[in-house]
């Protein structure tokens, strides 16, 4: 679920990108330049409590971070502590992101309609 999730957020955010850019070009260098930082401002690699205060506001604000604490509570612990929490914040951000995937998606194809 957690990995459905996160492909829901990611593919929204992409689509919004795709549909803001001008050119295939800008879109794949964005991406390749974003996909990076976006792992290692997670709790992928380095726990939210080792993190210098700045780097986990972004973690916290990044739904790799919770996609990941899903996944890794239930590998270690089972269903339960912390697992609906993560699930429940990486909804929000797939609401949040496939809002603004739509959105972006509806303006820049609302003229090519009517």
């Amino acid at each position: 679920m957690a990995t459905a999730l996160l492909t829901l957020a990611l593919t929204s955010a992409a689509m919004a990108l795709a549909c803001a850019v001008p050119s295939h070009g800008t879109f794949f260098a964005v991406t390749g330049f974003v996909s990076l930082p976006l792992l290692f401002m997670s709790n992928a690699f380095v726990p939210l409590s080792a993190m210098p205060a700045w780097m986990e506001a972004v973690a916290r604000a990044n739904p790799l971070t919770y996609a990941i604490e899903a996944i890794r509570l239930l590998v270690l612990r089972g269903w339960g502590g912390g697992v609906p929490l993560s699930l429940a914040l990486l909804v929000i951000a797939c609401v949040l992101l496939l809002a603004v995937g739509a959105w972006q998606f509806a303006r820049q194809t609302s003229e090519r309609i009517a």
